[in-house]
């Protein structure tokens, strides 16, 4: 590609000095670039290297926050080993995680959507990375540990709840749904390296710091990224944000056309700038008032994900070496391949996932998820006499299991990010990510001790249960929003 070309858009269309005096090539002022306008120029780029780069630069942030997650029961045999610990102590180490996630989708509600999804994600992504070697102090007791862990929790919550809103707000309408889906990626990619460091002997600390480096290494290439264009319109700065759309139609080898109309300054359901509290508590009177059905919805569809994937990811291991009836510890080959068949998954559905629709991808990450997991408990019941067989047909269910997960979490994922508009974008996957929390935090104190006890196949029955619950709800889906541009002022809750 030209670079010269690449850099004659920002160059020439918009120097230091066009900035300055509001210099516009468009019929309007600068100023007067609203969200819309924003969204018409990213619908008008055609996808090039600027999306490549920006979706490379997400699988890495979603492989470095999975490693610090996914870690959590990797650490459980050399936390209990080290601090002799019961299976309530790995429940509350378990379950802090949680409560801290409760707290950061609290800070995230006052911060990513004033201060803005850019300064959020850099600084919390120092703070998760920071707690991260911090726990790891040989002198460090247990409960000080757990409170560590509790703060790089709230500070992952805040990055993630930035990074998800910051990638969306780049995207055009048309694939959109792929994009979405393929940042995915990077979430088997870290648990790959939870269980692959696990499997070499990591112990719990080398695991953390190993997460943190990677925390640390996205941290770097973040820092040469700029704020979301839809935010910086949706706050009045359409100079900052026509800026930004025009680097990337640089980088793509395109010139930027002029204004599609549409543009009212910023979007006037926005509370201003500022981290106030009062400006959070008035976005959190719009997703009541004006989206109340749809957040109500987003609620229902993250607390059913929370209690079945909690179950899954922190107790999954231990039952699944139960139902292989591994006596050397933890099956990592068998865990690895299941991760593979996550992998497997999102590969579908990115091929699909804009043409089945948030509801089709609900309805396999719900409906086929929660069959396949019947299908395991019929199988932990059976082939007793047949110890070889049961083990090959637990191992072909499973990795198709671990191949549905991904559908629901993506779907929910999108339609959250799509249905509502910027101006309350990040304080919506606050609020779904709080309550989301929460389920998870009482489904693993309540399960810590009949995971351990409970017959397998009972353990996953209950999962099924409750997968067959998300299905209703996704029956009801309020809006279908794939193919559909993100809406600003265009969609509202008519309660």
């Amino acid at each position: 590609m030209d670079k010269t070309r690449r850099g004659m858009a920002t160059d020439s269309l918009l120097g230091p000095e066009g900035l300055a005096k509001g210099h516009d090539l468009g019929h309007a002022s600068l100023g007067s670039v609203g969200v819309n306008d924003v969204a018409g120029w990213l619908d008008g780029l055609e996808l090039g290297w600027f999306h490549k780069v920006h979706l490379a630069r997400m699988i890495f942030a979603f492989t470095a926050l999975a490693t610090v997650q996914e870690s959590t029961p990797y650490m459980f045999s050399s936390l209990e080993t080290e601090y002799d610990l019961s299976s309530e102590g790995l429940g509350t180490f378990a379950s802090v995680f949680h409560i801290g996630c409760v707290l950061g989708s609290g800070v995230g509600a006052l911060t990513v959507d004033s201060a803005g999804r850019h300064v959020s994600a850099r600084h919390a992504t120092v703070v998760t990375a920071l707690c991260g070697v911090l726990m790891t102090v040989t002198s460090v007791p247990f409960g000080m540990v757990v409170v560590i862990r509790g703060i790089q929790s709230c500070a992952w919550t805040v990055c993630a709840m930035a990074m998800q809103a910051w990638f969306a707000e780049f995207l055009p309408t048309k694939g959109r749904g792929t994009l979405l889906a393929t940042y995915a990626i990077g979430w088997p990619l870290g648990r790959g390296v939870a269980i692959i460091g696990s499997r070499l002997g990591l112990k719990w600390r080398a695991l953390s710091l190993l997460s943190s480096t990677l925390l640390t290494g996205f941290g770097f290439a973040f820092t040469y990224t700029s704020e979301s264009p839809r935010f910086l319109a949706s706050i009045g700065k359409g100079r900052q944000a026509r800026a930004v759309v025009e680097r990337m139609y640089s980088q793509n080898g395109q010139r930027l056309p002029e204004l599609f109309g549409g543009g009212s300054g910023p979007d006037a359901l926005v509370s201003g700038g500022g981290s106030s509290v009062s400006a959070c508590l008035f976005r959190l009177h719009q997703l009541r008032t004006l989206y109340g059905r749809l957040t109500a919805y987003a609620i229902m569809l993250f607390v059913v994900l929370a209690i079945t994937t909690v179950l899954i990811d922190t107790w999954g291991p231990t039952v699944f070496q139960r139902l292989l009836n591994s006596e050397d510890g933890l099956p990592h080959e068998v865990l690895f391949l299941f991760n593979v068949g996550d992998l497997c998954g999102i590969i579908v559905s990115i091929n699909v996932v804009d043409r089945i629709g948030r509801r089709g991808s609900f309805f396999v990450g719900f409906g086929a998820q929660a069959g396949a997991f019947v299908l395991l408990a019929l199988v932990s019941m059976s082939f007793s006499a047949l110890p070889g067989a049961r083990s090959s047909v637990i191992i072909v269910v499973g990795f198709f299991t671990a191949a549905t997960r991904c559908f629901g979490w993506e779907a929910a994922h999108m339609w959250t990010v799509e249905v509502f508009p910027t101006s309350v974008r990040a304080t919506a996957i606050a609020v779904t990510g709080a309550c989301m929390r929460l389920a998870a935090v009482g489904t693993v104190m309540a399960s810590a001790a009949a995971a351990k006890d409970a017959p397998p196949g009972d353990c996953l029955l209950f999962v099924a249960a409750m997968l067959l619950v998300g299905f209703g709800v996704a029956y009801s889906l309020p809006k279908e929003t794939a193919n559909a541009p993100m809406g600003e002022r265009s969609i509202r809750d008519t309660n």
